[in-house]
C-alpha cells in the first residue's frame, strides 16, 4: 500500500463518527486479496462496516476480522474506498471533557498516511501527546485535527466555554497544557452550552446520505428489513438489483447495504454478483418470511 487516508467525522454528543477511509496501492495488481486496517477501537469501541468500493464503484466482496482489520478481494483495483461509522471511541473524563485514545500503529503498513479528525461544535485542544506529526485549526465552527504519523495519540478535548475567545490554536506550535482544576467548567457555562448543542446537527449524516442508526436484536423487528424482503419476494427467482432496493424504499444506500448484510448473515437472503450489480434472491427461510409477510398484509 502507498497511501491510507482517514477522513473522521465525530460528534462528541452522541459519541458516534462516520469513516471515509482511502486504501491507494503503489500499482495495479492481478486479482487479490490484502488485509486492510480501520481505525482501532478502544476497549467499549465498536465499528459498522457499510460498504466498500473501488475507484469505479464498484462493490467489492470483503470479510472483517476480529482484530479491526478486513480482508479484502481487491478485483484489480488501484484504489479501495471503506465506509464504516464507528461508536464509543471517546471518553467524557468530566462535564464538557473528552478523550481520544487513538492507536494508529497498524498504518505503520503503508508509505503515507493522513488521518483527518472533524469534530462537529466549539471544542478546542487541551493536550495531545505526542505532539509529532499533528496540526489542529478551527474550521467552520467545528474543530479539525490532522494526524500524519503511525503513532499511539492521547487527544483531550473540552468545550469552549461563554467567556472564552472562539478560536483555537493551530499545529506547528507549542501544544498548550493545563492542570487538573483548569479542567473544571463552570456550571452555568455548561448550562448554556448543552442548550446550544441542541441545535448542532449531526455531521456525519451529510456525507453521502450516511445514517447512523442502530438496528433491532432481530433483524425482522425492523421495518425495512422486512421491506426488503418484502420487494426481494415480489421480483421472483430472478431476484432484485440492490440498487433498485434503494430507489424502491427511498433509503439511502448505505442503509440498505447494512440490512442486506444483516439479512445475509442471518440466512434471509443471499447475495449473488452479477457485473458491477449486486443481485439479493430469498433463500428458504426468507421466503417463509416473505410469505408470512404477504399474509399478514392480505
Amino acid at each position: 500500500m502507498s497511501s491510507i487516508i482517514v477522513d473522521l467525522y465525530y460528534n462528541l454528543d452522541t459519541n458516534t463518527g462516520y469513516v471515509n477511509q482511502t486504501v491507494v496501492f503503489g500499482k495495479e495488481g492481478s486479482f487479490r486479496t490484502v488485509v486492510i486496517p480501520l481505525l482501532k477501537p478502544p476497549e467499549k469501541g465498536q465499528y459498522d462496516v457499510i460498504s466498500i468500493v473501488n475507484d469505479q464503484g464498484i462493490e467489492l466482496f470483503f470479510q472483517v476480522n476480529e482484530n479491526a482489520t478486513i480482508t479484502v478481494y481487491t478485483n484489480n483495483s488501484k484504489i479501495v474506498k471503506i465506509d464504516y461509522v464507528i461508536y464509543n471511541y471517546a471518553d467524557e473524563l468530566a462535564p464538557g471533557l473528552y478523550v481520544f485514545y487513538m492507536d494508529l500503529m497498524e498504518y505503520s503498513i503503508t508509505e503515507y498516511i493522513q488521518v483527518s479528525i472533524l469534530l462537529s461544535g466549539d471544542y478546542k485542544v487541551v493536550d495531545i501527546e505526542p505532539t509529532e506529526g499533528v496540526s489542529y485549526k478551527a474550521l467552520n465552527g467545528n474543530l479539525e485535527i490532522v494526524i500524519n504519523k503511525p503513532l499511539v495519540y492521547f487527544i483531550a478535548l473540552s468545550l469552549i466555554t461563554l467567556s472564552e475567545n472562539n478560536t483555537t490554536s493551530t499545529g506547528g506550535g507549542q501544544i498548550p497544557c493545563i492542570n487538573g482544576s483548569a479542567l473544571l467548567i463552570p456550571a452555568l457555562a455548561i448550562v448554556a452550552i448543552i442548550a446550544i448543542a441542541g441545535t448542532v446537527y449531526y455531521i456525519i449524516s451529510r456525507r453521502r446520505g450516511i445514517e447512523v442508526e442502530e438496528l433491532p436484536p432481530s433483524v425482522l423487528e425492523d421495518e425495512t428489513s422486512k421491506k426488503i424482503i418484502e420487494l426481494t419476494g415480489d421480483s421472483g427467482e430472478e431476484g432484485i438489483r440492490q440498487s433498485k432496493l434503494v430507489s424502491l424504499t427511498g433509503r439511502p444506500k448505505s442503509s440498505i447495504s447494512r440490512r442486506i448484510r444483516r439479512l445475509a448473515e442471518e440466512g434471509y437472503v443471499e447475495i449473488i454478483r452479477k457485473g458491477k450489480f449486486n443481485i439479493i434472491r430469498l433463500t428458504s427461510k426468507g421466503f417463509e418470511v416473505y410469505k408470512d409477510i404477504k399474509k399478514r398484509k392480505s
